[in-house]
């Protein structure tokens, strides 16, 4: 339960940066269209799907240890927002 709600709050973040990134423009060209934001945001995507993976294995093996998933949802939380 935990995992899926960070899960949910982390894609947003996602969708809010790709929005603010097609939106925002830098000499006369969008975020968006710059390399490197491009890079950025895949690498994110792909962290959040690891992280996914990671939460659906822990489950498997280890139920009940929610503050884990947690402390880990944090840590990739707080990295997304510091894109």
């Amino acid at each position: 339960m935990a995992a899926a709600n960070v899960l949910r709050q982390l894609e947003r973040v996602i969708r809010l940066t790709r929005e603010y990134c097609s939106q925002r423009s830098v000499f006369n060209r969008h975020l968006s269209e710059f390399q490197v934001i491009q890079f950025r945001l895949a690498e994110l995507d792909t962290e959040i799907r690891r992280y996914a993976h990671w939460c659906i294995g822990r489950r498997r093996t280890s139920c009940g240890q929610t503050s884990l998933v947690r402390q880990h949802g944090k840590a990739e939380g707080g990295r997304a927002c510091r894109l």
